[in-house]
């Protein structure tokens, strides 16, 4: 790789981040760390979904074993290693280089400095919970941890633990009590140096495990050690994994970095003279790899992109669409190919798509309506291939048939709700309209909602059949689809439009009545071609601010409604996963998708899609500042405050890539090979693209202030007469 990907990588350097990843079964990303300031990987780590915790922490030992004390002087973060320096009050110096690497090993590499000669010993240790025999391998010390459930063909992972270049002496002491704070002097290795081959479970305790190795450190240069913990389903591929790590040879950093920059490689170089947006690019490309899992002997065969961290550490099918949406303008289409056969794996036999896989397998109670048929053929249209479409028009045909059978038995045209969390979007007044007690329950039949969002997905779902129907030579089956696409047209216009209100409503089927509850989702039709000019007036409301235009749009739920509550409280109770107010990335790439689809129906719009564009991105950093990104859940409308109490950064529930890419860059894709050219008018002084592949074609646009300065397609220039402009793709 070149230097424009490492670029890359320490443009997004900051000193307040420490999540740390290599697309495989090990993410670092502890949502309360305690330990930052130690070295080495104390706080838990997760293990496909499982925490796993404590790690590992490093201590400096003088000759009769006592720990030097280190104070951090400067810490660093960047996608591919955590830097952090120490000192001691003797001068010595320690610099840490933390990576965790695809193969599921965390490394520290450390590196020690003094301007005088002096010995010291390096331990490497852990406390583990005494669940099965702890071994010495290959100078490693290995011991088992039971997880919750089987991580695919074993229940257990193995912890090995060594360090290099040299010959570490290791020790395994069996203790009654354990420890959650990383301090040497209540560990069991202080007074114990004892090295044994193997220590048999006792069962209810705990072991005190670790390695010393001595070092010499001088004037003369740095001396430099490795220390890895490998996680593995054997304890002999975890040895020989974490020995590799901490060999002379290895160069851990590199490996880690080269991974790094083979993945900005594989997407479009991006750059714009709007620094918010540049950065986001760039960080959202890394949040989406940060949050890949790699595939493991269960059910996910495949590596997908996960939603966050903690328990949003599996498969969901909610956010598939907006992994899709982000992952399509990869070079290779090969990363949302492979989440959405995940899932089309694990479709049930009756055509449901469960809510959520786990390595484990699929969560039976837990279903999501979600946009299925908007996320295929926006893959589509970006990434052609007619054997994908095949098998997608199979699955989403069973998928429809279930839907159809189970929340629209009486052809009405609209889609059952039948709890809150189905929708991804619990705690709102949308559903006490049917259900004074909503809330009560999570999954499982509690009510019947004609949901607003719920029939835009039906409808989505069969305008894409209809189209995969359509290239695939079904003419018959195309027909179908359409027939039913336009029944559910029919009623989102009639049963779900208020014309007195100006805005389409829920509705209760037991009444027939709209609910009138004024939420985000009611704006979702706009994402369609359904709402005609009758329907456009509905969107200025999105721009009233006693409504939807806060300091932070959009807020889920009307500013105007009683039970609207920007800090995430529902009924006097601050929630984990509140949509009664607060502003959600999901919803709000929803909207500003919508706002822009009509604007260019309602030219008047279009300032108001810009503006809308620009506020939703400029809210995902901390006070505004453009080298602090983030995605959490949802943030406070008012104030654009993040849900930090949630302590989970790196939240992928919305498509934010997508949103830059078709209304700051303009490209537009469709099924039919165009190329639509229609940026919205930011005011920016540049905005740049190379590499787009769009159809089998690479796409390199240039913008300055909103024209269109250059374009080419494959090396050959374009001319672009005005805006919105298509291009025929294959015809330039």
């Amino acid at each position: 790789m070149g230097s424009f990907e490492r670029g890359i990588i320490q443009s997004l350097a900051r000193s307040d981040k420490w999540s740390l990843g290599g697309a495989g079964p090990v993410l670092f990303a502890p949502s309360f760390p305690a330990a930052l300031s130690r070295p080495g990987f104390w706080d838990p780590a997760q293990y496909y979904r499982h925490a796993i915790g404590p790690l590992f922490t490093l201590d400096l030992l003088d000759l009769a074993g006592d720990p030097i004390e280190l104070s951090v002087m400067k810490r660093r973060w960047n996608p591919a290693y955590v830097i952090t320096e120490y000192q001691s009050p003797g001068g010595l110096k320690l610099s840490e280089r933390k990576v965790v690497l695809p193969s599921g090993a965390l490394v520290s590499e450390v590196r020690f400095e003094c301007d005088r000669s002096l010995d010291v010993v390096l331990a490497a240790w852990t406390v583990q919970p005494d669940e099965g025999w702890a071994y010495v391998m290959s100078g490693c010390v290995a011991i088992p941890r039971r997880l919750s459930a089987p991580a695919g063909a074993s229940d257990t992972v193995w912890l090995a633990l060594t360090m290099g270049p040299g010959v570490p002496q290791p020790t395994i002491v069996p203790s009654e009590s354990g420890m959650q704070v990383p301090n040497w002097r209540h560990c069991a290795l202080w007074e114990t140096r004892t090295t044994t081959d193997h220590a048999p479970a006792q069962g209810g305790g705990f072991w005190h495990a670790g390695l010393r190795l001595g070092l010499s450190v001088s004037a003369r240069g740095p001396v430099i050690a490795n220390v890895a913990m490998s996680l593995a389903a054997a304890p002999a591929l975890a040895a020989a994994e974490a020995a590799r790590c901490v060999r002379a040879d290895a160069h851990a950093i590199d490996e880690s970095l080269g991974a790094w920059e083979d993945h900005f490689a594989g997407v479009p170089r991006f750059d714009c003279s709007d620094e918010h947006i540049r950065s986001y690019y760039w960080y959202r490309w890394s949040a989406l790899r940060l949050q890949t899992q790699a595939p493991g002997e269960g059910w996910l065969g495949r590596p997908v992109v996960c939603e966050g961290s903690g328990y949003f550490r599996r498969a969901i099918s909610y956010s598939l669409p907006a992994h899709v949406r982000e992952m399509r303008w990869m070079c290779s289409p090969d990363a949302a190919l492979h989440e959405l056969t995940a899932f089309f794996d694990a479709q049930e036999p009756g055509g449901r798509f469960p809510g959520i896989v786990d390595i484990e397998g699929p969560r039976p109670e837990a279903f999501y309506h979600a946009d299925w048929g908007g996320a295929v053929l926006d893959l589509l249209a970006v990434h052609p291939d007619p054997a994908f479409s095949s098998r997608a028009h199979h699955c989403l045909s069973r998928y429809a048939a279930w839907l159809t059978h189970e929340r629209d038995p009486d052809g009405s045209g609209l889609y059952t709700v039948e709890n809150h969390y189905e929708t991804g979007q619990e705690y709102s007044r949308r559903y006490l309209a049917v259900d004074p007690e909503a809330d009560r329950e999570h999954w499982g039949r509690r009510f019947d909602l004609k949901g607003v969002d719920a029939t835009v997905y039906a409808y989505t779902l069969y305008i894409a059949l209809e189209r995969l129907a359509a290239s695939l030579g079904f003419d018959a089956e195309a027909e179908k689809w359409r027939d039913v696409a336009a029944r559910i047209r029919n009623a989102v216009t009639t049963a779900l439009w208020d014309p007195d209100a100006a805005m389409f409503f829920d509705v209760d089927p037991a009444t027939g009545r709209r609910t009138g509850v004024a939420a985000l989702t009611c704006f979702y039709p706009f994402l369609t071609d359904i709402p005609d000019a009758s329907h456009r007036k509905a969107l200025w409301q999105l721009f009233d601010p006693a409504k939807f235009w806060s300091r932070s749009p959009f807020p889920s739920l009307s500013m105007e409604d009683p039970l609207f509550d920007a800090e995430g409280r529902w009924k006097g109770r601050r929630m984990n996963c509140p949509w009664n107010g607060r502003t959600w990335p999901m919803s709000n790439s929803h909207i500003v998708d919508a706002i822009a689809r009509q604007a260019w129906q309602m030219p008047e719009l279009l300032p108001r899609a810009a503006a809308a564009f620009t506020k939703t991105l400029h809210v995902l950093f901390h006070a505004g500042d453009a080298q602090r990104p983030n995605a959490f859940e949802h943030y406070n409308p008012l104030n654009g405050r993040p849900s930090l109490y949630r302590g989970i950064d790196d939240y992928l529930h919305s498509w934010t890539v997508d949103l830059i890419m078709k209304h700051a860059v303009g490209l537009q894709p469709a099924m039919d090979g165009n190329l639509i050219v229609a940026p919205l008018p930011l005011g920016h002084e540049f905005v740049r693209i190379q590499g787009a592949r769009i159809s089998g074609c690479l796409v390199d646009i240039e913008l300055d202030a909103g024209r269109v300065a250059r374009l080419r397609v494959d090396g050959e220039p374009v001319e672009v007469a005005g805006i919105p402009a298509m291009v025929p793709l294959g015809v330039h």
